[in-house]
């Protein structure tokens, strides 16, 4: 045998084998890499964040008590900024639509409470008999909360 032919021989070998090496750890690599952004993909949108849920369900006109609303976690991707993150404060609110046991409390399910004069809410009044809405529960309700907050 050549001396010359088996060193030439051998290093063939170990080039095959560092070309292996490098392109098994450049396909690992770059699976490692597509597999972690398609983990991030899927994630993205699932982190969980405060919310506000109730924990029965409540009618319209119900005026909430303390233990309707807790504060609970939900997806990220299904709370918006009108969903309540905080139940600190709503207890004495009433509902302005139903909310359904596990839903997410909007902003716009709860009566609001601001300084209101009494010619304002007389005129509410006379507006909401106007246009034929005094049995709508939900009309009731507003301002309903409106007249005991007000303190007229």
């Amino acid at each position: 045998m050549n001396p010359a032919g088996t060193q030439e021989r051998g290093l063939a070998v170990v080039a095959g084998v560092v070309v292996a090496v490098v392109v098994l750890t450049l396909c690992g690599a770059g699976g490692f890499v597509i597999g972690r952004n398609r983990v991030q993909k899927a994630k993205r949108g699932w982190s969980l964040v405060p919310a506000v849920t109730a924990t029965r369900d409540l009618p319209v006109g119900a005026v909430l008590k303390r233990g309707d609303l807790v504060e609970s976690t939900a997806p990220n991707q299904f709370v918006t900024a009108q969903v309540r993150r905080d139940a600190s404060g709503l207890e004495g609110q009433t509902l302005l639509a139903p909310i359904a046991t596990g839903e997410l409390a909007h902003r716009g399910h709860l009566s609001r409470a601001w300084p209101i004069s009494r010619e304002c809410l007389n005129r509410a009044a006379a507006t909401v008999i106007s246009l034929g809405l005094v049995d709508d529960v939900p009309v009731r309700a507003l301002l309903s909360d409106l007249h005991t907050k007000s303190g007229w």
